[in-house]
């Protein structure tokens, strides 16, 4: 669907220090491009539309690999960046790790290079490149290996990308111990290289727990704690899921946008002492409707922002479409998303069910019946660090499972591992942001550490088109959920699920 740009930013955060235009940062880099060349999620990797079959590593005599093997697949955080190329101070090698999409490292000269610094050894599975411009033609490249960063060993040889996406593709390798990875160009003089970003992924040798700086100050986002939760957010674009029956019609209170944004509080949904908004979700209560199984204290996006004239439910101006719909027949209030959000999971269930045990839904993209994403957060039982993962239902159907940021899967069903604790992953109580990106037949869920500039540390994607997801019909309809929507209920009475939120962006074109 071809549309004009219009970009509606909703800061659901009003007082951030950093307030960011989405639409014209990720939204114009990060998901520019043909979002339909045939992306698919195997096992939690991307795999790329036309995949290169990469030449078996050779190790010259001047250095050798170390041997070790890990298991883990996870994004590795680089350290630094070096190249070489005529490269303008604006697009200088440090663009390709600085976690901004919307940058990159630009060099016009032949076989330019970027190498890349692990800090440290690591085995390295795959590689997943964002060129600019690279839904023009194909790039051709080699990726090669070094422990000293001296001598190097080709890793992969005559790589070609497959010119259709500006969007990240992914280069599957052998498995290679290496600490730096060079990224050669092999252009003709005179074509501009250009990478906007470069996410290596692999596992740590040593076993240890990749260390991501999570120090955010929250002090600067200026939340002030004695005042309800619409002092500190815009609210007027949600409404809220109550998990209360006041009215005693067998269902959950919708406390409408207005009433919200003039204050309202309860027991369930309030200011934490840290100026965060805070969803308390008991997992017995009053549900939205007969046909859902679980309780929740949860947003539900209402651009109509108070004008009861328009109907909550529908293709209408207080909901929006996918982009891979059909032109909707009605005026709608925007073509595709992007909700963000900087977060900490306080409290989880971990009783009950075993396959309910520690979920909690802190994220969605909702249709009329179905769900295209439901983002989880899961911690088990005496397990330090919980996990991030989300369901893509079918339309009509089941659900597709894909990890995020967590422990590898173990079986056909994508179901993770339990037998043991993940050694990564996020704590009760430690701030995380999550980014959902939806565009084109695309949807990219991006995880990091802190707050929404952090490094990224998890990123998962899926192609509805490849999977047959069943959404590109005219009447469907989307809204964006954000809070604290239970995954359990068969734990004991009383009990309940926390989630403080600190910042909260929707937006759409």
């Amino acid at each position: 669907m071809n549309k004009p740009i219009v970009c509606q930013v909703n800061k659901t955060s009003i007082n951030q220090h950093s307030a960011k235009l989405l639409c014209v940062s990720i939204l114009s880099s990060f998901m520019l491009g043909a979002c339909g060349g045939g992306y698919s999620s195997n096992q939690g990797s991307i795999t790329p539309p036309t995949p290169t079959t990469p030449t078996s590593p050779t190790t010259p005599a001047t250095e050798v690999a170390p041997e070790g093997s890990c298991s883990a697949n996870q994004l590795i955080v680089a350290q630094s960046v070096t190249g070489n190329g005529d490269t303008a101070t604006a697009n200088t090698p440090t663009r390709v790790i600085d976690n901004d999409l919307d940058t990159f490292w630009l060099s016009s000269t032949t076989q330019a290079n970027i190498t890349i610094d692990l800090g440290s050894i690591y085995q390295v599975k795959e590689v997943r490149i964002a060129w600019q411009d690279g839904q023009s033609a194909p790039y051709r490249y080699d990726l090669s290996g070094s422990v000293s960063g001296n001598a190097f060993y080709d890793i992969a040889t005559g790589l070609q990308t497959t010119g259709t996406t500006d969007l990240p593709e992914s280069q599957s390798i052998t498995a290679t111990n290496l600490r730096h990875l060079k990224l050669t160009t092999n252009f003709n003089s005179g074509t501009d290289a250009g990478i906007r970003e470069v996410f290596i992924f692999g596992c740590d040798l040593s076993g240890a727990r990749q260390q991501v700086s999570t120090e955010f100050v929250l002090s600067t986002l200026g939340l002030d704690p004695n005042v309800p939760p619409s002092g500190n957010f815009d609210l007027l674009t949600w409404g809220l899921d109550n998990p209360e029956d006041n009215d005693n019609n067998g269902r959950s209170d919708r406390i409408q946008e207005r009433e919200l944004a003039a204050g309202f509080t309860n027991d369930f949904f309030y200011t934490g002492a840290d100026g965060g908004m805070v969803f308390k979700a008991p997992i017995y209560a009053p549900k939205t409707s007969t046909n859902t199984s679980y309780a929740r204290t949860e947003l539900r996006e209402m651009l109509r922002r108070g004008n009861t004239s328009i109907s909550t439910q529908g293709p209408n101006l207080n909901n929006w479409v996918l982009g891979y719909q059909p032109e909707p027949t009605n005026p709608v209030g925007g073509v595709g998303g992007h909700l963000s959000a900087t977060l900490a999971v306080n409290r989880v269930v971990e009783a009950g069910e075993n396959y309910q045990i520690g979920r909690v839904i802190i994220g969605q993209i909702h249709a009329g019946d179905d769900e295209p994403i439901r983002l989880y957060y899961r911690k088990r039982p005496g397990h330090d660090l919980g996990y991030i993962y989300f369901a893509h239902e079918i339309n009509g159907g089941d659900d597709t499972i894909r990890m995020v940021y967590g422990p590898e899967y173990t079986n056909q069903n994508n179901q993770p591992n339990f037998t043991s604790a993940p050694t990564i992953g996020i704590a009760l109580n430690e701030v995380f942001s999550y980014e959902i990106i939806q565009q084109d037949a695309r949807i990219d869920v991006l995880i990091r550490k802190g707050g929404l500039s952090a490094p990224i540390v998890g990123h998962q994607s899926i192609d509805m088109d490849a999977l047959n997801s069943g959404y590109d019909v005219q009447g469907e309809w989307m809204y964006f959920k954000a809070g604290a929507y239970t995954g359990n209920n068969t734990g004991a009475q009383g009990d309940f699920f926390q989630v403080t939120f600190y910042e909260l962006e929707n937006s759409h074109d």
